[in-house]
């Protein structure tokens, strides 16, 4: 069938063999040899798993306890044409009738799915935002009723939009076909200039209509990750028909086992369900959680969050928000927003300020849909759906603003045992103290005191809050009554429908719960947890309920809450499980929280006895097991066997590329595929264990194979290895991670957590199991660790040389022992001849009350060049306490991206080891960012890896090869297939851009690239890529598919095609460092009456560092220069930070004010833009820069501005900055400059654009 036929098809039945251990229950693990071979045969066959609903096993052996066995022998499977055939199709597991296997039942199509309809309402379309045309609308609209409220606005917006719309769009699919056959007609007419015309223009409106309908299905697919620029609709179509075939409802069954069929009887059922859901439950008069709590907010706190706010605040939370999601019941997404802000802003901000200064909110704001995500495969109850709020934006930006202000005061008033939504804490946290805490009770086999764990499941946590609960804790934790009243308000005022399969159900209004999809209910949730916390805290501190100390000096741990999810510790007696208890039972009663004991279980140490877990189950009615298999999602216990407990990473990998939606992906989809799907599976468990090896390389070579096109056994050439592709983009490789390094530098993210984190929970607990008498750095593996203490010690020992001591005031860090001299390879000071104290202090050599270095001591103790090094190290007065700073990032702070690169570096993966010339680093970096469809850029870095299929390439790898060119007879190397054969010659030669052809005369194709791209013009680049790719893919569509090729239109087809591209894609906005803020060429003049300061850096090898500035005025005269070298080794923002302050204190000492200073390091712009605490060399660099420019500002009464220019427009400083390697001082020059300087600032005069200032 594979071979034979290429129509849909599918094939069920009893396969005898089973996919994966999740399809088994009972005996002997799978044979994960055969469980191999049945996946690889499916995927060979292009076969794909049609899913079920029903029970998950359909075969029995009928025998008893543990002797019973139970697989998935029985499926049905498809290709995904057919799938895209029959969307709706289902598959049925039947009760059992006589049979040890049970029947399975296909359909396709029937009178349940013909009677379910999907409503409509309105929603703006991303497409519409692209329109120029709805900008105009919209702008009209805010203008002609500017009297009127945003409600109003709105309203009439969404009559003219809707009006707009159909007039303008009507069926997309249906215009592209209509213009497809327009076009398939100009084949037979002769190719004059007016017909040729004509058919470019229907390929640039073809162009337009295929990226609205991307735009159309990507918002349906909900698929943010994946980036325009390929037409990867049909991947968008398949996934979103999945969507939506997945969240129909057509059946449900209520608590009392009735059956509800069709749309209104299942909208009933809904809305019934909710309605009792979000009713108020009884709560007691007690207040015996409110009681336990304490008063956290301080006078200061709540000053901090009453102060006025302010319309920045209102933008702010607006540019937070994603762009699509799904809009609230007023069909408004935050996009529309966005992009129409200079419009409706206006209106919003003040709609928005009015509330927050008043408290009184607008109600038909807070109306709100709840969307249905289902839990479980084929839900059949409301219980087994999450609901969603799709609150309004206008809602959402109010939320926003008010989360902005409380997420800031958290981490002082919530519990430190508390780490979800809390800044500077993370799930992880609870990750590893909670498997320190498991790995401490499966050790504990002698000892007489034993412990409980116990995991709750919190039932329908968000929604059953009682809303006098949540306002009794704010007060009672101390919150201004005016903050108490904002946020009640924000609550209290919501009204609900329930959105079943595109229709809403009638409104009705809730007294309790809290909405998933509002930005207040994280945070306003953990206030609630607080309770449960204080409980728990009130019984430890009464000593009724103890929880577990792993070591001596350890914290004790009596509970870990990540939002609703909590896991609580005690000793394994009764009376703490009755304490417990009673804590439940009063926070349950207040709070109207329920746990499903159910779905909650027990587990006990190694010394406890079952009669006593017996005991203690019944008492809690909660379940035992030997062990939690998960705790947040990733194990608790990692055993002998790591392999196999870490199995499903690459289960979850090999479902995600094997998924036959994925299929339609074009390979620049597979790319972002691979980036921001399959590699994000393994992320959270690589940032806290280490993952076996051999894992990991079978993940590899999952990606490596669905890079390349391999299905199943089928060969297909890997032409590069996946370390090649591991390669950064810019050394010429794919850009994809190296498992093992990445795997490294995510658990380097714990060592900079324990670092900078020292009075955490997880700091503390982990220190006092493992480095009681040293720090992290200086830590060893110990004896008996455990996994994680073992994963987090192999990242250690790769990045420990990417920490050094910042110095403060010197009282922690030893001269001798300790990494602290910034401008050298290792940070350490040369060894003295003869001996030295090794805890001498680095606070001995700084003078305390000027905040100084003693410069005689220094030239005692030290060589002369660590001398030099030391008296640059810039010191803040009063002095700071030393800490520890990463030394590959700007702020000091650690990053995964700096510790990759670091460990990549360590493991010869440089510039020098791929034995790369600067060259070839700017030609990848320009080849990526250059504005072509993405699978062209891949097409030439094929070609630039040279790795296109042609004959010389293919005999390498098949032995049945021809290297004879089949146009031409002649050796086909990739060269030859490119531009030297008679065939690809002539179509060169007859374009007009043959001079691109004659650039690669007697070179390589990468040499012809790289030749192409160092000396043409953008628009010329962008030509020659396409009509490149479009001659290969027209001579491959000849030698595979016969087609005949019309050689006089190959060329203009090309570029006609670029064309359609552009009109449809424009180029994006420029940003980052190849940003032009000014964007005209050449050195621009400053205003009439102020000065500006170029300045530059340049980093001179093993002469050190060069700085260098020059200063002109309005008229380009010539006011003053200075330039210098410094020994050493510096960052280049560190030296372009020098560098301005060198120019400032030379225009300050000349008394020339008021200036711009001009550089071409926007990052550093960026940061002296920043108000911000930053105690790095850096952090104190800028500080002094402020400084110094305050002190210019006297003069004149007039700001210092910063200002970016590219590094062509700088290059009077660049020169100034690279010259000064032969000098030994600095060198200032007022009005006379050398003949080398003046000619160079009349050159730069003469490019000067003296346009509007």
């Amino acid at each position: 069938m594979r071979n034979g036929c290429n129509l849909p098809w599918v094939c069920m039945g009893d396969f005898n063999q089973i996919l994966s251990g999740e399809e088994k229950r009972g005996g002997n693990p799978i044979d994960e040899t055969n469980a191999l071979e049945f996946r690889e045969a499916l995927e060979f066959c292009g076969l794909l798993d049609c899913g079920y609903e029903g029970y998950p096993f359909t075969w029995e052996n009928s025998r008893e306890n543990e002797n019973y066995i139970e697989e998935r022998l029985d499926r049905c499977v498809a290709n995904w044409d057919w799938k895209l055939n029959y969307p709706n199709h289902k598959v049925s597991h039947l009760d059992w009738c006589g049979s040890d296997h049970c029947p399975i039942l296909l359909t396709t199509a029937g009178k349940e799915e013909e009677e379910i309809r999907w409503g409509w309402y309105f929603k703006v379309e991303p497409l519409w935002l692209q329109d120029p045309e709805c900008a105009e609308i919209i702008k009209k609209t805010c203008e002609a009723n500017a009297g009127a409220g945003l409600s109003d606005i709105l309203n009439i917006c969404k009559a003219d939009l809707l009006k707009w719309s159909r007039q303008k769009s009507g069926d997309i699919r249906r215009k592209i076909e209509r213009v497809e056959g327009l076009l398939s007609s100009f084949k037979y007419k002769p190719k004059t200039r007016i017909v040729l015309e004509q058919r470019r223009a229907l390929e640039a409106e073809r162009a337009e209509l295929i990226y609205q309908e991307e735009l159309f299905w990507k918002q349906r697919s909900r698929m943010d990750w994946l980036k325009g620029g390929d037409k990867n609709s049909k991947f968008f179509h398949t996934k979103a028909s999945a969507r939506r075939k997945r969240n129909t409802i057509r059946m449900l069954q209520d608590d009392g086992g009735r059956i509800y069929k069709g749309q209104k009887e299942v909208m009933s059922c809904l809305s019934d369900y909710y309605q009792t859901l979000f009713k108020k439950g009884s709560v007691p008069d007690s207040d015996k959680v409110i009681q336990a709590l304490e008063q956290k907010i301080t006078p200061g706190m709540n000053e901090q969050l009453l102060r006025p706010f302010k319309p920045d605040e209102v933008k702010l939370a607006l540019d937070q928000m994603a762009p699509n999601k799904a809009p609230g019941s007023d069909g408004f997404s935050a996009g529309f927003y966005q992009k129409n802000w200079n419009a409706i802003g206006p209106k919003v901000t003040e709609t928005v300020l009015n509330f927050l200064n008043s408290g009184i909110m607008p109600p038909e704001f807070n109306h709100t849909l709840i969307a249905l995500i289902p839990k479980v495969k084929s839900p059949s109850t409301a219980k087994e759906f999450r609901p969603i709020s799709l609150c309004r934006v206008i809602y959402k930006i109010i939320s926003k603003v008010l989360a902005n202000r409380l997420k800031v005061i958290l981490n002082d008033i919530i519990s430190e045992e508390q780490s979800a939504f809390v800044p500077r804490r993370c799930i992880t946290d609870n990750v590893i103290i909670a498997f320190e805490c498991f790995q401490f009770m499966k050790n504990r086999k002698k000892a007489k005191d034993g412990y409980f764990a116990a995991k709750l499941d919190m039932a329908k946590a968000y929604d059953r809050v009682e809303w006098s609960f949540l306002e009794k804790v704010m007060r009672k934790l101390g919150f201004d009554g005016r903050w108490v009243n904002i946020i009640m308000s924000c609550v209290t005022s919501v009204s609900y429908s329930v959105l079943v399969n595109g229709h809403k159900t009638d409104c009705f209004i809730p007294s309790r719960g809290l909405r998933q999809g509002d930005p207040l209910s994280p945070y306003l949730f953990l206030l609630c947890a607080e309770g449960l916390s204080a409980l728990i805290k009130k019984a430890e501190k009464e000593g009724q309920l103890n929880g577990i100390q792993i070591r001596k000096k350890a914290p004790t741990i009596s509970h870990l809450l990540f939002a609703d999810d909590s896991l609580v510790f005690g000793r394994a007696v009764l009376s703490e499980c009755d304490t417990l208890k009673g804590i439940l039972k009063c926070y349950e009663e207040e709070s109207g929280q329920l746990i499903n004991y159910n779905k909650s279980e027990i587990s006990f140490s190694t010394n406890v006895k079952t009669s006593r877990r017996l005991e203690i189950g019944g008492t809690l009615k909660i379940k035992e097991v030997t062990k939690h298999p998960k705790y947040l999602g990733l194990p608790t216990v990692v055993g002998r066997s790591k392999k196999e407990m870490f199995e499903d990473i690459k289960e979850k990998v090999r479902k995600k590329l094997k998924d036959w939606k994925i299929r339609t992906l074009s390979q620049a989809g597979k790319e972002i595929m691979i980036k921001a799907v399959a590699q994000a599976q393994f992320l959270y468990p690589m940032a806290v264990f280490l993952i076996p090896e051999g894992t990991l390389k079978e993940i590899q070579s999952l990606i490596s194979n669905f890079w390349w096109g391999q299905k199943g056994k089928e060969r297909k050439l890997h032409w590069l290895s996946w370390e090649d592709l591991c390669e950064e983009k810019e050394y010429g490789g794919m850009g994809f991670r190296d498992l093992r390094s990445f795997n490294l530098a995510m658990l380097g993210r714990q060592v900079w957590k324990i670092i900078s984190q020292p009075n955490s929970l997880l700091t503390r607990t982990l220190k006092a199991s493992y480095f009681p008498k040293s720090d992290i750095l200086n830590a060893k593996t110990g004896y008996n660790p455990s996994f994680i203490w073992r994963s987090i010690m192999a990242a250690k020992d790769k990045i420990v040389e990417g920490f050094r001591w910042r110095v403060g005031d010197g009282k922690l860090i030893r001269i001798w022992d300790d990494a602290w001299i910034p401008g050298k390879t290792y940070f350490f000071a040369d060894p003295q001849p003869g001996g030295v104290d090794s805890e001498e202090k680095v606070s001995s050599l700084i003078i305390e009350d000027s905040g100084c270095w003693d410069e005689r001591l220094l030239k005692e103790k030290f060589s002369k060049r660590d001398c030099e090094l030391i008296s640059k190290i810039p010191l803040r007065y009063p002095l700071n306490r030393d800490e520890k700073v990463w030394t590959d990032t700007d702020d000091g702070k650690y990053s995964v991206k700096s510790a990759y690169s670091r460990i990549r570096e360590n493991q010869g993966n440089t510039i020098y080891s791929l034995n790369l010339s600067m060259d070839d680093l700017d030609f990848w970096k320009t080849l990526w960012k250059t504005h072509i469809p993405p699978k062209i850029r891949q097409f030439l870095w094929k070609v630039g890896r040279g790795i296109l299929p042609v004959g010389r390439n293919l005999v390498e790898w098949m032995d049945d090869a021809s290297t004879e060119c089949p146009f031409c007879g002649l050796p086909e190397t990739q060269t030859h297939a490119l531009r030297e054969c008679s065939w690809i010659r002539r179509r060169w030669q007859a374009w007009e851009g043959k001079q691109l052809f004659e650039l690669g005369e007697g070179k390589s194709s990468y040499e012809w690239l790289k030749e192409v791209w160092g000396k043409c013009p953008n628009d010329l680049i962008q030509k020659f890529s396409v009509v490149l790719w479009y001659l290969w893919k027209e001579r491959c569509n000849h030698l595979f598919n016969n087609a005949k090729i019309d050689e006089e239109m190959v060329i203009p087809k090309a570029l006609g095609w670029l064309q359609s591209f552009l009109d449809a894609h424009p180029p994006p906005p420029i940003s980052g460092d190849d940003s032009q803020i000014d964007r005209r060429e050449g050195w621009t003049p400053p205003p009439i009456g102020v000065f500006k300061m170029n300045s530059d850096a340049g980093l001179l090898g093993q002469q050190g560092v060069g700085f260098g500035c020059v200063i002109r005025d309005s008229s380009g005269n010539f006011c003053g220069a200075t330039a210098k070298k410094e020994r050493g080794i510096c960052r280049p923002i560190e030296a372009e930070a020098k560098a301005i302050i060198m120019g400032i204190r030379e225009a300050n000492r000349r008394g020339l004010s008021p200036f711009i200073v001009e550089t071409d390091c926007l990052r550093l712009i960026h940061k002296l833009e920043k108000e911000e605490n930053d105690t790095t060399e850096l952090g104190i660099w800028c500080e002094e820069i402020k400084k110094l420019a305050k002190a210019n500002e006297v003069l004149s009464g007039v700001s210092t501005r910063w200002g970016y220019t590219h590094r062509k427009n700088n290059s009077i400083a660049h020169w100034l900055a690279h010259s000064c390697f032969c000098w030994d001082r600095q060198f200032v020059w007022v009005d006379n400059p050398p003949t080398s300087l003046l000619l160079l600032l009349q050159a730069d005069l003469g490019q000067a654009s003296f346009g509007p200032n």
